[in-house]
């Protein structure tokens, strides 16, 4: 038994010689910039804040940079957001990071499409075929918008995971990217409008936005039962 399952692993391997590679490069990459991305410290609050105030005038445009830059290394993006609504005000750091979203989002995927998707695609089919063609199915009609925006509304699914899932399973741009946006935005406003009055935590507006933000996760948690009961319960 062992010596077959080693012979179809020689096998796999000569048939995708070129995309292993590819997918073993990419991850160095990865790895590589986050490791110096972390010791820099830039994915704490305190630092970026620091970073970002420390030159007025070309704030926005470092923020811009860093939020469409350091997520695609799986930087958090949430601190990210806190801290611009705390350095712009509430209506400012959305534009600037919702801006940021798109390029960083656009990015991810395309590196997934053409470094990952492949790779993913001859391991899925050969593994699990039926699970795979069923994603596929669903990424590639309407229900795919759905699925990407939803998961997009959870706070506990990785922002960074999405973008490179969307390229993964060949998700039309434009279908991932206009999903995508619509299920960020709610949550990016409400985290850039706690960091926008942080500065007293005792206030009614720092109160209210907290408030609000536990409205929508109730929100979120009525959406996501119904998208999977219609989607998925009422399929068994």
């Amino acid at each position: 038994m062992q010596n077959i399952e080693k012979k179809e692993f020689k096998n796999f391997f000569a048939e995708n010689k070129i995309l292993i590679i590819k997918f073993i490069f990419f991850v160095i990459f990865v790895v590589v910039i986050a490791l110096f991305i972390r010791s820099s410290n830039i994915t704490s609050l305190e630092e970026f804040k620091t970073i970002i105030r420390s030159e007025r005038e070309k704030a926005p445009l470092t923020y811009m940079i860093a939020f469409a830059i350091l997520p695609t290394f799986f930087a958090p993006i949430t601190p990210m957001a806190i801290a611009a609504g705390f350095v712009f005000g509430t209506w400012e750091a959305f534009l600037y990071t919702a801006i940021s979203a798109f390029v960083n989002s656009t990015i991810t995927f395309f590196l997934a499409k053409y470094f990952v998707s492949e790779l993913v695609k001859k391991v899925a089919m050969q593994k699990h075929k039926e699970v795979y063609d069923k994603i596929i199915s669903i990424a590639s009609d309407r229900e795919g918008f759905a699925l990407m925006a939803v998961l997009r509304l959870l706070p506990f699914v990785p922002y960074t995971f999405l973008n490179y899932m969307g390229g993964a399973l060949n998700y039309k741009y434009f279908v991932f990217i206009f999903s995508t946006m619509v299920g960020i935005i709610p949550g990016m406003y409400l985290y850039v409008n706690i960091g926008a009055n942080a500065d007293n935590i005792k206030s009614p507006k720092f109160i209210f936005a907290i408030a609000l933000l536990l409205v929508f996760w109730v929100f979120v948690s009525i959406i996501v039962k119904k998208f999977y009961t219609k989607h998925f319960k009422a399929k068994k």
